[in-house]
């Protein structure tokens, strides 16, 4: 049931590429905890993709897709994999983030 169209999912992607660095600022993130979390956002900022909001469009949906499933899942196990799960706040918005990458991804029309 996918119902989500590429070009709300791209206003959404910039949605969590913010939402990202803002919360991982506001909650006070620092050291290998935040460097991930800007690198997944710029990662995420800069993918260059064939939406109506896409800078270049040099990037096929069906590859942001994969792509996209990809940072989700890396978000997700990331507070695990670099040792600051026991960091609540780090791993709170670590897997928010990642789950709410993953059903973007799930429910848009990409494939």
């Amino acid at each position: 049931m996918r119902f989500i169209n590429p070009s709300v999912h791209g206003v959404l992607d910039y949605v969590i590429v913010v939402a990202l660095v803002l919360v991982s600022i506001a909650v006070g993130l620092s050291g290998l905890a935040a460097a991930i979390a800007y690198l997944m956002a710029a990662a995420l900022l800069v993918m260059i993709t064939a939406f109506p909001l896409g800078a270049l469009k040099l990037l096929p949906l069906p590859a942001h897709s994969r792509i996209e499933l990809f940072i989700g899942m890396s978000l997700l196990v990331c507070p695990w994999i670099f040792g600051f799960a026991d960091d609540l706040m780090a791993m709170n918005v670590f897997v928010v983030s990642g789950f709410a990458l993953l059903v973007l991804r799930l429910f848009s029309k990409l494939d």
